[in-house]
This record gives structure tokens, sequence and C-alpha cells, in this order.
């Protein structure tokens, strides 16, 4: 974490606290075990400390950061696991996702040409976005779920002919109700609204970064 750190700050000229934020991301997004990302983020704030930045954080609400826009959120091979019981398919795929930095309001527009037949990757913003292993299944499985229902509409995430159309409040209710009764955090239902825009972003996560030397 302290090298990784170090390296990126030595490369970036135009560094600020939200890009300082963002190496902190990119450093530490490979896990979310509380002991692990405690020493990369440890390492880490030692290499900005190097470097004349002193950045305090709360670990367990950095933990938390794949539910900001924009930012990956890595999930465990269990967690991948405990999604794929959503009993209906739509529900899975609408929390895969959620996953890959789609906000509440961003799924429902998400088209069936968007998402590979195979699930390997779905396009976000005209650049395709490749999708973990162990989540592919679950997006296959909606394109399944949408030809045995014969979906008129080329929405990717429907529930059937007969079920309300899916909107955000659908969307973010979903992504409520399996983070309380799955443990998995997903991003919340107002996540449209935590964008990387600005500095707050960082607030919200319990992150402070100060300059301490020109």
């Amino acid at each position: 974490g302290r090298d990784a750190m170090q390296q990126r700050l030595e490369s970036d000229t135009s560094i600020d606290e939200h890009r300082l934020a963002l190496h902190l991301h990119e450093i530490t997004s490979s896990t979310n075990d509380l002991n692990e990302l405690t020493a990369l983020v440890k390492g880490a704030q030692a290499g900005a400390f190097l470097h004349g930045w002193y950045a305090q954080v709360d670990i367990r609400r950095w933990a938390e950061r794949g539910m900001v826009v924009g930012l990956s959120l890595n999930l465990s091979t269990s967690d991948w696991n405990t999604l794929a019981l959503q009993h209906r398919p739509h529900e899975a795929a609408t929390c895969v996702l959620s996953t890959l930095g789609f906000s509440v309001d961003a799924i429902p527009a998400v088209r069936t040409n968007d998402v590979a037949d195979d699930g390997s990757t779905v396009m976000k913003a005209g650049i395709a976005i490749e999708v973990p292993e162990l989540a592919r299944h679950l997006l296959v499985a909606q394109h399944i779920f949408r030809e045995l229902v014969g979906a008129e509409s080329d929405r990717f995430v429907v529930g059937g002919p007969k079920e309300p159309e899916v909107t955000d409040k659908w969307v973010g209710r979903l992504l409520r109700i399996v983070t309380r009764d799955t443990g998995v955090v997903l991003r919340g239902w107002n996540s449209s609204r935590k964008s990387l825009e600005g500095h707050s972003w960082t607030h919200r996560l319990g992150v402070s970064i100060t300059r301490l030397a020109a």
C-alpha cells in the first residue's frame, strides 16, 4: 500500500484531495476484508505522508466506498454465491449491475444489447465493462428469462409481462432489501446522488486529506 501510493503520487502532477482519494481506492479496490483493508490503508497513509499529505481514514466507512457511483465494488466468492440465491433472475441481474457501478436510475435504462450474451461484459457510457466470472451466469439467466416470459421491451431488467415496470424506485428498494437480508453491501437506494463530483464523497466515506507541505 505504501509503495503503490508513493508511485501514484510521484507520477501525478495535479494531485488534490479528490485524486488522492481515487488513488486510495485503486490501491484498496481488490478487497473489502477489514483486516486486509486496514493493512493496505495504513501503508497508503504512510506513503502519502512521505509526500506531504496527511490522510485520515475511517476504515469501516471506507469499506462501503463501492456504494459511490463510479467506484468499483468487489465482492467475495461467498457474496456472489449469496446473491445467486435470489429466486428471480431479474433481481440477481439487478444486483450484478449495481456492483458494476450503475446507479439506481441507470439500471432500468440498460438495454438487452448492452449485455453480452455470455454475460462477460456490459456496455456503460460506450465502454465495455468486464463482469466478474462468478456473476456472469446471473446475467445469462436474465437473458434466458426474458425469452421465456416473452419480454416485449428491449429493457434488460424485466420481471415478466404481468409485473410492474422496473423503475429506479423498484431498483433502490430491491438493493436495500438485499443488503438488509443478506449482509452483502450493495449501492444504496439514493446512490444516484452519490457521485464522484467535488470532494464531498470523501467526507461521506470518512476520509479527510490535508496538505502538509507545498
